[in-house]
């Protein structure tokens, strides 16, 4: 799995229809949250949610918080 999935469907989901999937979303938001690194960034790639070669990768990190915030 790439490092944006879980943040790329949170954004899918809050730009539907947040009441419908308003218990999707906070499972998202707890995933994305959950697979952060030790300094809060998120890796390019996971394998069952365990961060997997290359670590702290901006992209990944930048569109997950977008995803959180948004």
């Amino acid at each position: 799995m790439l490092g944006y999935d879980y943040g790329l469907l949170l954004c899918i989901l809050k730009n539907r229809n947040r009441e419908k999937y308003k218990e999707c979303i906070a499972a998202l938001e707890k995933k994305v949250l959950d697979v952060r690194d030790d300094f809060g960034m998120w890796s390019e790639y996971y394998e069952n949610d365990k961060q997997t070669n290359v670590r702290c990768r901006a992209w990944e990190s930048a569109f997950n918080i977008e995803a959180l915030i948004t």
